[in-house]
């Protein structure tokens, strides 16, 4: 029991360590398009969906739910993701849909994420899991604010450490998530009675896509430097599609069939595999040891057998779980709570994750040395922001100086005709 709790709370403190789960934990459906958000695979997940012209529209979406490995979640919504829709044309590039799973992302790290340190651990994943299992989301922030006027600053930063301790306390973290859902509340009507031009009450079909173009043109008036970057990471990504195109199309039908696709995906992980054999056997090892988990877990609640999990049977698996980490947190705080008060102090806590992180060490050589040179790599990363971006000199950057921080690296990225990926403070 004692080494369980061990591994499971390791998870939150090794953003780049293995992941250490129950054995009986449902699919940990947040992992790849939530938390931690993998854009390169779903960048592929999303492409083998949208087809031959990199653009998802509502018939792929819908059927890409059936896909084996899909793009597209029992939690996505079209009228959400359509939302992202930026030009207007009733379908979503990867930019678009990009900008979709970073927003999702941001939702249900506001939603779960109780300890606020920009990942989601333990119990925090266990109820994300299970929103997002149910086919249900946080409600996300959708962009209006690209093109400012009604959106009003939405993604703005909000100050929360009011006391100045460098913490964000309970009372700081209540007062966020008011301040967050009263602006959300104001664009939201702000933008309603902007664009409701029937008067209905909400905005869908052809007031969507008014406002989106509306937006959208908006925006790239506002930023024809960041407009004109993003024509040009349109363009070479065309002409990237096509290369692809022309060179699996084995029947010069112009398009590819599944199994020309297949050939492509077959070739390409071929490759990948001879220039990354560690890393390709890494992987391997991982997938195994997560369908084997899979299969444990599904023999364990099939009540009846058939071989998948219905409601009930998730259900009742889900509850197991719900209790179970109950009484091993509660024997985690049992061990570590030195003076017996209940609870765990800052040190007691320090001292229970040293305790940890001291024995995944040991059980994980490779994988901690791979850690310290992440860590070690993002430290001198971190370092060189401070200096070029703290414009106060308090030795730390606000959220404010955060915020510059993302812009610069934004447009310099975006100028070099990159993929324009967000970055984000230490540890999320």
């Amino acid at each position: 029991m004692k080494s369980l709790v061990r591994s499971t709370f390791l998870a939150a403190l090794v953003a780049g360590g293995p992941t250490m789960a129950f054995a009986e934990e449902p699919a940990d459906v947040a992992r790849g398009a939530v938390d931690p958000y993998d854009a390169g695979g779903e960048r592929g997940r999303f492409l083998a969906a949208a087809g031959v012209d990199s653009e998802l529209d509502e018939r792929e979406f819908k059927a890409n739910l059936e896909a084996t490995d899909p793009f597209v979640r029992k939690f996505d919504s079209w009228s959400t993701l359509k939302a992202f829709d930026k030009n207007g044309n009733n379908s979503i590039d990867w930019f678009e849909a990009d900008g979709y799973r970073r927003a999702m992302r941001d939702a249900v790290l506001l939603a779960h994420d109780k300890d606020k340190d920009n990942r989601l651990t333990d119990a925090e994943r266990a109820a994300a899991n299970r929103q997002l299992a149910a086919g249900k989301t946080p409600r996300i922030a959708l962009p209006g604010g690209l093109a400012g006027g009604a959106a009003g600053g939405i993604y703005d930063p909000i100050d929360w450490d009011t006391n100045g301790n460098g913490k964000f306390d309970e009372e700081e973290r209540e007062a966020y998530n008011k301040a967050h859902q009263e602006r959300w509340a104001k664009w939201q009507a702000e933008y309603t009675k902007k664009w409701d031009t029937n008067g209905d009450g909400k905005v869908d079909g052809e007031e969507q896509t008014a406002a989106q173009k509306a937006q959208w043109d908006e925006w790239r008036e506002k930023n024809p430097e960041q407009a004109a970057a993003y024509d040009k990471q349109q363009s070479q990504w065309k002409k990237q599609q096509e290369e692809y195109v022309r060179k699996w199309d084995a029947d010069g039908d112009g398009k590819l069939s599944p199994d020309e696709y297949k050939t492509a995906s077959e070739v390409a992980m071929k490759d990948w595999r001879e220039k990354n054999p560690e890393q390709a056997a890494a992987y391997d090892k991982q997938q195994e040891q997560w369908k084997k988990q899979q299969e444990e877990y599904t023999r364990k609640w099939d009540a009846d057998g058939d071989g998948k999990l219905n409601k009930d049977e998730q259900k009742a698996a889900w509850d197991h779980q719900a209790e179970e980490g109950r009484k091993q947190y509660a024997e985690y705080i049992r061990k570590w709570d030195a003076d017996g008060d209940g609870k765990l102090s800052t040190d007691e806590q320090k001292a229970a994750s040293e305790a940890a992180m001291t024995d995944w060490r040991e059980k994980n050589p490779e994988a901690a040395a791979r850690w310290e040179k992440q860590q070690a790599e993002w430290k001198k990363k971190q370092e060189d922001y401070v200096r070029d971006f703290d414009a106060d000199g308090d030795g730390k950057l606000s959220p404010q100086e955060w915020q510059e921080v993302w812009k610069v690296e934004r447009e310099k990225r975006a100028k070099d005709g990159g993929a324009t990926e967000r970055l984000r403070p230490f540890g999320q």
